[in-house]
């Protein structure tokens, strides 16, 4: 006879929502909650606003949002807030690869070398900017990015020794002064640059 034969005829509970079950093999006994119990525990708890949050370790419950721009680690975007989100990625992509007006293009020419200082007339932060070497070097065009802000930067040049060359740049609002540094093979002759 199995224990799902044995029918529970000893309450526990004053309510009658506990029975006592006894286990086979052991003779053991066992309080287990009645079906009507377990199902009016689950409609109540259901009522509740007793719901522990989702988080990154835990299951629980999560709240919808709408909002593309939330760090929040407890709600989870609706489909309206993935497409919003997708929208914005796809337009910033299509920004990125179409080409920007520029300005004109402009020059500055000398003789610079080791301790020399270039100063141009604009602000160049972020730009690239295009030199060229003295006549007779290989690779005479050179096309170096300007950064964000004054510092000196390491740079390659182009050609078959792969010379490096040291600048330092310094901005302002309207000029950028490039002091080279060091390094052989610099001997830039002029400087083009948008503005």
């Amino acid at each position: 006879m199995s224990i799902q034969d044995k029918k529970p005829d000893v309450l526990v509970s004053e309510d009658g929502d506990l029975v006592v079950v006894s286990t086979p093999k052991d003779g053991y006994f066992v309080a287990v909650p009645t079906p009507e119990y377990v199902k009016k525990a689950i409609e109540e708890h259901a009522l509740s606003r007793n719901h522990p949050n989702a988080t990154l370790q835990d299951k629980g419950f999560v709240i919808l949002s709408n909002d593309v721009g939330s760090n929040s680690e407890t709600m989870a975007a609706t489909p309206k807030a993935v497409k919003a989100a997708y929208d914005l990625a796809s337009t910033a992509n299509q920004n990125a690869t179409k080409p920007q007006t520029k300005g004109s293009i402009k020059s500055v020419i000398g003789s610079w070398n080791v301790n020399s200082t270039i100063s141009i007339p604009a602000d160049l932060r972020g730009q690239v900017i295009t030199f060229i070497r003295l006549s007779g070097l290989n690779a005479r065009h050179q096309a170096l990015p300007v950064p964000l802000v004054d510092g000196i930067t390491e740079q390659r040049l182009a050609g078959p020794n792969n010379y490096w060359v040291w600048l330092e740049f310094k901005f302002s609002d309207n000029s950028t002064h490039i002091t080279v540094i060091n390094g052989r093979g610099a001997n830039f002759i002029q400087i083009f640059y948008r503005e």
